[in-house]
C-alpha cells in the first residue's frame, strides 16, 4: 500500500497522526516492496518481539523483564535443537 494509501486509511479509521503511526510500523515491521507501508504483522515476528521485549536487556521503558521469559526460551530452543536432531537421525535410518 502507498504511504498516501496508508495514511488515508489510518485518518479514516479515526486515528490520530497517522504518518508518525505509519513510521512506528514501518520501523517495526518493514514493508517487502520498498516504499510500502502497513506491512502485515506475521505471527512469527511477533513471537521474536514479545520475547525480545520479556527478556532483560532492551532498553524499553515501562516493560521490565518477565523471569519467566529466559528460562522458557532456553527450554523452547533446547527443545527445538533435540526435535531437529531427531529427525536426521530418523532420516538416516
Amino acid at each position: 500500500m502507498s504511504p498516501e494509501d496508508g495514511s488515508a486509511l489510518l485518518a479514516w479509521i479515526g486515528l490520530e497522526r497517522p504518518l508518525r503511526l505509519l513510521t512506528d510500523h514501518g520501523t517495526c515491521y518493514p514493508a517487502a516492496e520498498p516504499g510500502a507501508v502497513l506491512e502485515p504483522l506475521y505471527p512469527d515476528r511477533l513471537d521474536e518481539d514479545f520475547l525480545a521485549l520479556s527478556l532483560d536487556g532492551h532498553r524499553v521503558t515501562g516493560y521490565p523483564a518477565a523471569p519467566w521469559a529466559a528460562p522458557s526460551g532456553a527450554r523452547t530452543l533446547s527443545a527445538r535443537a533435540r526435535t531437529v536432531r531427531f529427525r536426521r537421525r530418523s532420516r538416516a535410518a
